[in-house]
């Protein structure tokens, strides 16, 4: 999901061009104060441009909300995303699907109950405005973050929502950084990773997507447990029960629906 600041001319365009999964015009935080109207009278320049077009809105309870939140309502796009979300009683409803970004404290602890609002499509993790408002001082790997993404990997899972999605890695130019991060988040349950530049998106697909190595594993696995009937079996020296005979064939069905 590549951000992009919905006032900027030369930056809209790009974004739109780009490969990315999806495209978040923002009005939030990249849009200066002065620049805010403008930016949501440019939203429907972009509608149609992307196949996946999301608005971020400025945080409930901010002066610009009512207005994003009504320019949003009036346009056909996928989805709304929702700063610094922090209870399920103030999630917006009557327009479309929201992505609540988790950057409060209070917002982690109401994860579940976010997840599970049936406005909300999905949650992802916001870390800049979360270290401000905890004091985290980064870690170069990203133990800080430990604790915020194993939360609302479980969250969604209870929740039986969408997995989250990661946090911006906001070094631009460091792509090896930018792989090792998504490689975490990957590892907890992440299904993605919010971008900030179009060259990161290649990087954080690439992290993503099922590799050779996975989907070979994961042909032999299922082609395994069920000839054996579902029982537990070993495959290439280990032992494979159901559980891992169902992630096996998740990672399939994720590799073909890439494909479509």
């Amino acid at each position: 999901m590549l951000f992009v600041p919905a006032h900027d001319e030369r930056r809209v365009p790009k974004a739109l061009a780009s490969a990315a999964d999806a495209v978040i015009l923002d009005l939030e935080d990249a849009v200066p104060a002065a620049q805010k109207a403008r930016a949501r009278s440019r939203l429907a320049c972009a509608i149609g441009a992307h196949p996946m077009v999301l608005v971020r809105v400025n945080a409930v309870g901010t002066d610009d909300f009512a207005a994003d939140w009504a320019a949003v309502r009036a346009l056909d796009v996928a989805g709304a995303v929702l700063p610094k979300a922090s209870s399920a009683d103030e999630v917006p409803e009557g327009g479309p699907p929201i992505l609540a970004i988790i950057e409060t404290a209070a917002g982690l602890r109401a994860a579940h109950e976010l997840a599970a609002h049936p406005a909300v499509a999905g949650l992802a993790l916001g870390g800049e405005d979360l270290a401000l408002e905890l004091g985290w001082s980064p870690l170069p790997d990203e133990a800080h973050l430990l604790y915020a993404r194993s939360k609302l990997a479980v969250d969604c899972a209870a929740a039986r929502a969408a997995p989250p999605v990661d946090v911006v890695h906001a070094d631009t130019r460091d792509l090896e950084g930018l792989e090792r991060s998504a490689r975490r988040a990957r590892a907890l349950g992440f299904a993605g990773k919010l971008c900030i530049h179009p060259d990161q998106v290649a990087v954080v697909q690439r992290v993503f997507a099922p590799s050779a190595e996975e989907l070979a594993w994961a042909a032999r696995v299922v082609d395994a447990f069920t000839s054996s009937g579902g029982g537990a079996i070993a495959v290439d020296g280990r032992m494979i029960d159901r559980p891992v005979a169902e992630r096996a064939r998740g990672l399939l069905v994720e590799a073909e629906r890439s494909r479509i």
